[in-house]
């Protein structure tokens, strides 16, 4: 950004952007739409079920693009903190992926 001029993002990185946008929102939380996001409630808890979380990922990630399949998907619990690292691919080919941290 320069001199005030607004960024703008299209393809791969608008795509990745609205994923981690997604799936840093807790559903219902977003005025403007409340049925997008996941249900933190799944990840914020003592001891957070795997495909729960699993399934959590999945569903931001249909969200934004209903062709998306998961490639990858870890987590693991550091002191109160639930790290999750995913990847995954539409249709056309496109990738996304990162990781995500929540404090629990």
């Amino acid at each position: 950004m320069k001199n005030g001029d607004i960024s703008m993002i299209d393809g791969n990185d608008l795509l990745r952007q609205t994923v981690e946008k997604v799936i840093s929102t807790n559903n219902g939380e977003w005025f403007l739409n409340e049925d997008e996001g996941i249900d933190f409630r799944v990840i914020l808890t003592k001891s957070p079920d795997r495909d729960a979380v699993r399934d959590e990922i999945v569903d931001a990630l249909l969200q934004v693009d209903e062709t998306f399949v998961l490639q990858s998907f870890s987590m693991q619990i550091v002191e109160r903190t639930l790290k999750i690292k995913f990847s995954a691919v539409n249709d056309d080919g496109e990738e996304v992926g990162g990781e995500t941290e929540y404090g629990t």
